[in-house]
């Protein structure tokens, strides 16, 4: 270098930075389709600037990070070729140099989906598939069902989930390494529509069964539906002509364990004719039970649905033998796996007692302004425990027990003022099981008590019209 006097000077640099047929950069020159990937310059310059980036013909890859640095990194974006440039500036030296490594993207095409459109709710069998590549593994997600064979493999077998959409997806890992994009296959499941919680629909067991119910009053023909009131995610009860009036309570359990099948339970405080409607969400299969006019029943209908059931309706009677309790009230013949016919006694049995007041506790109802003290005890044949009934009151004059979890209803008792019928106070209850169990009120201004006994396998509902 010579300066306007005429001096010169000369100073030597080492630059190891060489064009497109040297080794001035190395890195990785292989991708899967969305791998990273790093390089490097091979000889770092103190004081040097560095300036990377991507020629790019077919869109195939990105620079991600460091394209200011020695290091660079770097994203394989699709199948094809595109080539990495750093730009190396020196101080002092007029001309920058240029280092350059050309990279392979490796194709990532996500493999193509085989399977139904449309399958029914809760189907089983099901099966998706994709081509099957020689050294390849598969790893299938879904959405709305569940895999129950093939995972890993180019086949699976699925079974459907509820109403809507069922969506797969799968990913292939090649034997080269590299893991293929997600491919997406929607499937509709058809069915019945969702339930929604409603003043006239209870939403039982997950939400997955609809519960209506309309009645007929058979003294002056009127006519309604039913309002629903929800208390457990199995169970809720329905009101006809007074919200303080409990009229209807019903259940829906999951018996699949048992016999494979849903079970529908309900228990009347009334007589009046009704018609009780289950829909099942997920395979739009109904069911409706007709209950006539001067009719009091439970029931329990232990082959309602399956997961299988087809879809359409589906009516029963329900019918009824006279209740053991004579003139007192009717049950139904309706009778759990293994039951045995009902035994015969007496619909209840009254002792006078001195009068005393009714305490609310975790085991009492105090009901009808706190005068009618109730109490529960229970026996379960199928391994003879034994233990009380847990109260929960629901209005002045109704409250529930369960015997065996919070969330299952087992017993609805509700005490009427029929003085201006027939000069009497009235007990009403529902059972929505056969185990055994007495029913104990007690009158706290009368001082008597009347005792109800259910033997072992007997589903009843029962009304006793000349209790006090």
């Amino acid at each position: 270098m010579t300066d306007a006097k005429g001096c010169g000077a000369s100073r030597a640099y080492s630059l190891s930075v060489t064009g497109a047929a040297g080794a001035a950069a190395a890195g990785s020159t292989l991708l899967c389709e969305a791998a990273t990937g790093t390089a490097s310059v091979t000889t770092v310059v103190p004081g040097a600037t560095y300036a990377w980036s991507v020629t790019n013909q077919t869109g195939a890859g990105v620079i991600v990070g460091g394209a200011s640095g020695p290091s660079v990194t770097y994203r394989g974006t699709a199948a094809g070729v595109f080539a990495l440039t750093c730009k190396l500036s020196v101080p002092g030296l007029p001309c920058p140099a240029y280092a350059h490594l050309e990279v392979t993207v490796k194709d990532g095409t996500a493999p193509v989906v085989t399977a139904p459109s449309a399958v029914s709710a809760l189907a089983t069998g099901v099966t998706a598939s994709v081509p099957l590549q020689p050294g390849s593994t598969y790893d299938w997600s879904v959405e709305n069902g569940k895999i129950t064979a093939g995972q890993g493999t180019s086949v699976v077998t699925l079974t459907a989930g509820y109403p809507g959409v069922l969506k797969l997806l799968v990913t292939e890992t090649r034997a080269d390494g590299c893991t293929t994009k997600a491919a997406v296959r929607d499937v509709v499941v058809t069915g019945s529509e969702p339930c929604t919680p409603g003043p006239e629909t209870l939403c039982l067991n997950g939400g997955r069964f609809r519960v209506t119910v309309s009645w007929q009053s058979y003294t002056d023909g009127s006519k309604g539906p039913g309002q629903a009131v929800g208390l457990t995610a199995d169970a809720g009860y329905f009101w006809f002509l007074d919200d303080a009036n409990l009229e209807l309570f019903v259940k829906v359990l999951d018996g699949r364990a048992v016999n494979g099948s849903y079970w529908v339970l309900f228990g009347a405080l009334s007589d009046m004719e009704y018609a009780v409607t289950v829909t099942d969400t997920a395979t739009g299969a109904v069911r409706t039970y007709h209950n006539p006019a001067h009719h009091q029943a439970s029931t329990a209908d232990v082959n309602a649905f399956g997961d299988a059931t087809p879809a359409g309706s589906l009516a029963a009677e329900v019918t009824a033998a006279r209740g053991t309790g004579g003139a007192y009230g009717e049950l139904a013949a309706a009778t759990l796996p293994g039951a045995v016919p009902p035994a015969s006694g007496a619909i209840g049995e009254k002792s006078a007692l001195g009068a005393i007041g009714c305490f609310p506790a975790a085991d009492t109802l105090c009901l009808h302004g706190q005068r009618f003290r109730v109490r529960v005890t229970w026996r379960n044949y199928a391994n003879g425990s034994t233990g009380k009934g847990w109260a929960s009151p629901v209005t002045d004059d109704a409250g529930t027990y369960w015997f065996f979890a919070d969330t299952n209803v087992e017993l609805v008792v509700k005490v009427l003022d029929g003085t201006s019928v027939n000069g009497k106070h009235w007990v009403l209850w529902a059972a929505l099981t056969d185990v055994e169990y007495t029913l104990e009120v007690f009158d706290t201004v009368g001082g008597f008590t009347r005792v109800y006994k259910n033997p072992a396998h007997r589903l009843w509902s029962g009304s006793d019209v000349e209790a006090f």
